[in-house]
């Protein structure tokens, strides 16, 4: 967290997976920086992108300049600003965007995908901010986080992103077990209760 330029960048045919992991309060041009020539991939699996910053036009939090296959899966992607489109893709970008069981909600992003190079995009089993449709199991619903004004992103009780679907991941992004009800929850948060959780009661 807080860097300064674009924390993650991929080149050529690299790819990257990024499992567990926080992206939260950089001041960046872009989160993630795809260039180069050839089929790169990007994999981000439980993880928070969240609170992050740009100053630039023109901005997403993702940019590809390749023939990128994404996959975000129990992604939240929350509150970050300035950041034009959440993915965006330049020249010959022929990228291909999946995102099964997300959130997407509070960005001051205008687009999911940038317009003018938005590629094959396949979202299902997530809570967004954008028009869902077309998409699976998708709601425009506000996903309830716990306190997300002061970086808690963790989903509340009643939040709709609980027992969304069925997911192939046994973790959340804390490493708690998934599913703790009877579909597992959207976002890199599965919600538990903390009263009883580790077996002993938290107050």
């Amino acid at each position: 967290s807080r860097n300064l330029g674009t924390p993650v960048g991929l080149l050529n045919q690299a790819t990257a997976t990024f499992l567990q992991t926080k992206f939260t309060h950089n001041n960046v041009l872009n989160v993630f920086s795809i260039s180069g020539t050839g089929n790169s991939g990007l994999n981000i699996l439980n993880t928070q992108i969240t609170d992050n910053q740009t100053s630039g036009s023109n901005r997403a939090i993702i940019s590809d300049h390749n023939e990128t296959i994404i996959n975000f899966e129990h992604v939240t992607i929350a509150n970050n600003t300035g950041f034009q489109s959440i993915v965006s893709g330049f020249g010959n970008s022929q990228r291909t965007t999946n995102l099964d069981g997300s959130i997407i909600w509070g960005n001051a992003a205008i687009n999911l995908m940038s317009l003018d190079y938005p590629g094959d995009v396949n979202i299902s089993n997530s809570v967004i901010q954008f028009n869902p449709d077309g998409m699976l199991n998708t709601l425009l619903e506000n996903p309830l986080f716990v306190n997300s004004d002061n970086g808690n992103y963790h989903i509340g009780f009643d939040s709709p992103a609980r027992d969304h679907f069925n997911s192939d991941i046994s973790i959340d992004f804390e490493g708690d077990a998934r599913p703790q009800g009877l579909l597992d929850d959207a976002g890199a948060d599965e919600w538990t209760d903390l009263i009883f959780k580790n077996d002993f009661e938290e107050l």
